[in-house]
């Protein structure tokens, strides 16, 4: 008798323990899907949730609004910057030498946001049960908004952890596109960090000047 095949994950939850395996594999069959697509809103999403509570939002705007605003910036937001962090590691691994196409680059990049799936429910699911209260700052809070302060606690505990494990899996999967260690990911992120520094003193000091004049 054979033995039963075994159970393969998908690559939604291999790519928490085998990020680089599981982009691997990604890229092998998957280079051309549009999974991107879906993360990268998704992400866009939880993190303008994340920027809502943040700003104090749930003081002045009711739950309906923010979540719609939510997912009409986040969508967008999300889709321009992953193509943003793509073209400028895209650029930087042409300067180093690397193989990785702009397609294979996106898909990395965009995977290493699974994470990101866990805030956005995280944040929607206490949104649904504690009304507005999720999206003020816990010093606007009041003495009989124990159970809000202590969602918030927690959902900052999530939000940490994913954003910690994103950055784990963007490594891993960069190095997996590229061809490149892991320690060379990390320096490829960093000078596609200091690439949009410098594009962002370029064109936003000259337009606070302008604005000041």
């Amino acid at each position: 008798m054979t033995g039963l095949a075994p159970t393969i994950p998908p690559p939604w939850i291999s790519i928490w323990r085998h990020p680089r395996a599981t982009i691997r594999s990604i890229l092998s069959g998957q280079a051309h899907s549009l999974s991107w697509l879906a993360l990268a809103a998704v992400s866009g999403v939880a993190q303008t949730l994340v920027r809502g509570e943040q700003n104090n939002i749930g003081a002045r705007a009711p739950l309906l609004w923010i979540l719609v605003a939510a997912v009409l910036i986040g969508v967008v937001w999300g889709v321009v910057q992953l193509h943003v962090l793509t073209a400028s590691l895209y650029l930087v691994g042409r300067w180093s030498g690397d193989k990785a196409t702009f397609r294979e680059l996106r898909m990395a990049i965009a995977w290493s946001q699974v994470p990101q799936v866990v805030v956005f429910a995280s944040w929607l699911i206490a949104a649904v049960f504690l009304g507005r209260g999720v999206f003020r700052v816990a010093e606007s809070l009041g003495p009989g908004e124990v159970l809000i302060a202590f969602a918030l606690f927690a959902l900052s505990l999530v939000t940490l952890v994913c954003v910690v494990w994103s950055l784990v899996i963007l490594v891993n999967g960069l190095a997996e596109a590229q061809r490149i260690s892991g320690a060379m990911a990390v320096f490829h992120l960093i000078g596609a960090g200091l690439m949009l520094g410098v594009a962002a003193l370029v064109f936003v000091v000259p337009l606070v000047l302008l604005m000041a004049k």
